[in-house]
């Protein structure tokens, strides 16, 4: 990516980790950031879990399959329905 990629994107730790330093040079900007204080109670107790179970920090990739199967719980539980329409609205 050095010198091919003429502007910032923005990448998940684990992206960089396999690209190295020699490939991995200049700025980036990472999707979240685990020990934001901002963060809801949910958010950190899905990280506590995450780093009790596996002594590390949740990989982003970990992260955006807990937030993405939230999300659609949430939706199930606010449309008190499993059926797609009655989750994205459109029915």
């Amino acid at each position: 990516m050095k010198d091919k990629i003429p502007l910032e994107i923005s990448v998940g730790r684990t992206d960089l980790s396999g690209l190295g330093p020699e490939a991995a040079d200049g700025r980036h900007s990472i999707t979240r950031w685990y020990k934001n204080p901002n963060n809801s109670r949910e958010e950190q107790a899905m990280v506590a879990a995450y780093e009790k179970k596996y002594n590390r920090p949740a990989a982003d990739k970990a992260w955006m399959g807990w937030f993405g199967l939230k999300s659609l719980l949430d939706s199930i539980e606010m449309a008190k329905s499993a059926e797609p329409g009655a989750i994205d609205g459109s029915s």
